[in-house]
C-alpha cells in the first residue's frame, strides 16, 4: 500500500523541519515548502493527498494558498494551521473549503487522526458522487417514472420516462399538480388517499392503482409504489414509482375474455353431447317400443306420436314411398287432441 502524500506548507523552518520529522514518523511521505508560492508550485507538479498549511504567512497567507489550490483540485482536503485564535479567519477558511482548522502548537497525534479523517470524508465524497451518477443513470433510463411530490402533491422532480410514457416532459410536470393528470374517474379517490396518508403519517410503503391522462389524451394505468419521507419527525415528501401497467391490463382483460368464451363453448359442446346422448337413448326406446307392434297399420300410425313423445319433437309426419313419390300416411303435433290421421 503506498504510502499518504502530505504536502506540509510552513515560513517557520524550526517549526517545519521538526513536524516534517513527526509526520515521516507516523508513516507520511512529506513535501515541505517555505511559503505559500512555493507550496502552490509544488501542488501543481505533484498533487498530494493532503495539504497542511500554516495560516499567518507574509505575503502569500493561508487562505490565498487554499483559494489557488481549490482553483486546481476541488476535492483535495487543505488543513490549515494557526498559532492564532483567530475564530472569523477559521470561519472563512472553512466557507471557502477547509478541510478543519489545527491550533498551534501541533500535536502529531491530534494532526495523525485529522488527516486520515480527512482523507475518509474525501473517499465518501467520491462514493457519493459516484452513487448519486449511477443513480442519476438509472433513473435517466428506467422505464417507470421516479418522482417527488410535496405535501400538496405538487410535482417537486420527475425522472424523463414522464415524457415517454406521458407526453409531458419533466420541466412541464415538475410545479404543477400530480391531480392534474389522473383521470377524472379516480381523481377524487387518489385525493382522499392522499391527504389520509400525508395526515397519518404512515411509514410502510404502499401500493396503490389508478388511471393518468397522457399528453394525447390516452387513458393508461398506473400500479404505483409510494412512501413518505421524513424530517425531525414530520412528513415534508412522498417518493414513488410509477410503471404503465396499461399492456398487462389489456392482456388480462383478453385472457379473462377468452376463458370466458372456452367456457361457454364447453358449456354449449357439453349441452349438445346431453342432447345427443338423450336422443339416441330415445331412439333405442322407440325402437324397443317398434318390436313390440305387430300391426302394419297401427305402427304406421303410432310412429309419428312416439317420435314426439321420446325426442322431444313438437311435431312429427310419416311419409312413406310409393311409386317413387312421397305419400303422406300419418301426423302428430303435440298439444292436438288427436295425434292419428291417415290419408
Amino acid at each position: 500500500m503506498s504510502k499518504i502524500q502530505i504536502l506540509y506548507i510552513e515560513d517557520d523552518p524550526k517549526q517545519r523541519l521538526e513536524f516534517q520529522k513527526q509526520l515521516r514518523g507516523k508513516g507520511f511521505k512529506v513535501s515541505s515548502k517555505a511559503s505559500g508560492r512555493k507550496g502552490q508550485l509544488a501542488f501543481e507538479s505533484n498533487r498530494p493527498d493532503v495539504v497542511l498549511c500554516d495560516l499567518n504567512m507574509p505575503g502569500f497567507g493561508g487562505l490565498e494558498v487554499l483559494r489557488e489550490l481549490k482553483k486546481i483540485d476541488a476535492d483535495v482536503p487543505v488543513i490549515l494551521l494557526t498559532a492564532h485564535g483567530a475564530t472569523d479567519e477559521a470561519v472563512q477558511a472553512i466557507k471557502e473549503g477547509a478541510y478543519d482548522f489545527v491550533l498551534k502548537p501541533l500535536e502529531i497525534n491530534k494532526i495523525d487522526t485529522t488527516i486520515r479523517k480527512a482523507l475518509e470524508a474525501k473517499q465518501l465524497q467520491k462514493d457519493l458522487v459516484r452513487t448519486e451518477s449511477s443513480l442519476n443513470i438509472l433513473l435517466e433510463n428506467v422505464p417507470d417514472i421516479v418522482y417527488s411530490l410535496d405535501t400538496n402533491g405538487t410535482f417537486l422532480s420527475v425522472n424523463p420516462a414522464a415524457e415517454t410514457t406521458l407526453g409531458f416532459t419533466p420541466a412541464e410536470m415538475i410545479g404543477t399538480s400530480v391531480f392534474d393528470y389522473i383521470d377524472t374517474e379516480d381523481v377524487r379517490k387518489v385525493k382522499t388517499g392522499f391527504r389520509q396518508a400525508m395526515s397519518t403519517g404512515g411509514r410502510s410503503s404502499k401500493t396503490v392503482e389508478f388511471r393518468m391522462v397522457t399528453k394525447s389524451g390516452e387513458v393508461k394505468h398506473f400500479e404505483v409504489n409510494r412512501r413518505l419521507v421524513f424530517e425531525n419527525g414530520k412528513v415534508v415528501r412522498q417518493d414513488g414509482i410509477a410503471r404503465d401497467v396499461s399492456e398487462r391490463k389489456r392482456l388480462a382483460k383478453e385472457l379473462r375474455n377468452y376463458s370466458q368464451g372456452l367456457e361457454e363453448l364447453v358449456e354449449e359442446r357439453t349441452c349438445k353431447l346431453e342432447y345427443a346422448t338423450r336422443q339416441l337413448a330415445a331412439l333405442n326406446a322407440v325402437s324397443n317400443r317398434f318390436t313390440q307392434i305387430y300391426d302394419e297399420d297401427k305402427l304406421l300410425e303410432e310412429v309419428p306420436e312416439l317420435l314426439t313423445q321420446t325426442l322431444d319433437f313438437d311435431r312429427a309426419m310419416l311419409l312413406l314411398e310409393d311409386d317413387g313419390e312421397l305419400v303422406f300416411r300419418s301426423y302428430c303435433q303435440i298439444g292436438r287432441a288427436s295425434c292419428r290421421e291417415r290419408v
